[in-house]
C-alpha cells in the first residue's frame, strides 16, 4: 500500500509517463530474453532500446521533480508565512519520480549488461 501512496504523491500523471517507459524497456528485455533462449538469436538489435527507455524513464523522472519543484516555489513566492516544515515536505514530495526514474534506470542497466554479456560469449 505504501508503494500506491508514492505513486500518487509522486504525482499520478507524471508516474504514469515514468511506469510506461520502464515497461517498454522491460517488454525489450524479455522480448530479447525469449530470442536468445527460444530461437538461439544472439545479435544486438534491441539492447540499444533497453538502455534507451531506462534512460528515458530516468530523464523523465528528473523532469517532473523539476516541474515539481517550480509548483513549490511558486506557492513559496505567493504565501507570506509558510512553516519550514512544509517546504521540507514538498520538497521531499519532489524526489519520489526522480528516484523511482533512477531504479528504473538501473534496472535496464542491469538487463542490458547481462544481455550484452551473453551476447558477447556466443557471438
Amino acid at each position: 500500500m505504501k508503494l500506491f501512496q508514492y505513486f500518487v504523491e509522486g504525482n499520478t500523471t507524471y508516474m504514469s509517463v515514468i511506469t510506461i517507459s520502464g515497461l517498454i524497456m522491460l517488454y525489450f528485455a524479455v522480448y530479447k530474453i525469449f530470442r536468445m533462449i527460444k530461437r538461439k538469436e544472439f545479435d544486438e538489435a534491441q539492447l540499444s532500446y533497453i538502455l534507451l527507455f531506462g534512460s528515458l524513464s530516468f530523464i523523465l523522472g528528473i523532469f517532473t521533480q523539476a516541474a515539481g519543484l517550480y509548483q513549490l516555489l511558486d506557492v513559496v513566492s505567493q504565501a507570506k508565512d509558510i512553516p519550514t516544515s512544509i517546504i521540507a515536505g514538498g520538497l521531499k514530495l519532489t524526489f519520489i519520480a526522480p528516484i523511482y526514474g533512477m531504479i528504473l534506470f538501473v534496472l535496464s542497466l542491469v538487463f542490458w549488461g547481462v544481455l550484452k554479456g551473453i551476447n558477447l560469449k556466443k557471438v
